[in-house]
């Protein structure tokens, strides 16, 4: 059995920190429909699942996996999408800047 990756090119926080360790289920159990890209959730979320290093929440700007061949044109209004980000941030958890930081911009590598 292979490992597959996928890149993210992504908006958003690291819920996973020295401040906050993933205690094991509560990301999960909080966001699996984020986790899940469910239609209709306000936010995306990348989540190790394996060994719970980072859970990445926000949004996904662009992906591609080693099977991917086209060319992904990206909305170059960055800070539309950061500003969309930390309104949604707010709703989902008002003390997110203390726990976590500033929205950044990551590219995430995620193995499954």
């Amino acid at each position: 059995m292979g490992v597959d990756y996928s890149y993210y090119l992504f908006v958003g926080v690291n819920l996973i920190n020295e401040e906050y360790p993933d205690d094991g289920d509560w990301i999960f159990e909080t966001l699996e429909d984020e986790i899940n890209g469910v239609p209709g959730v306000a936010l995306d979320c990348i989540y190790d699942g394996m060994s719970g290093e980072y859970a990445y929440l926000g949004k996904t700007l662009a992906s591609v996996d080693e099977y991917t061949e086209d060319v992904k044109e990206l909305d170059p209004n960055i800070n539309k999408v950061v500003d969309d980000v930390v309104i949604l941030l707010d709703q989902f958890d008002p003390a997110w800047r203390s726990k976590y930081g500033p929205v950044k911009v990551f590219l995430i590598t995620h193995a499954h």
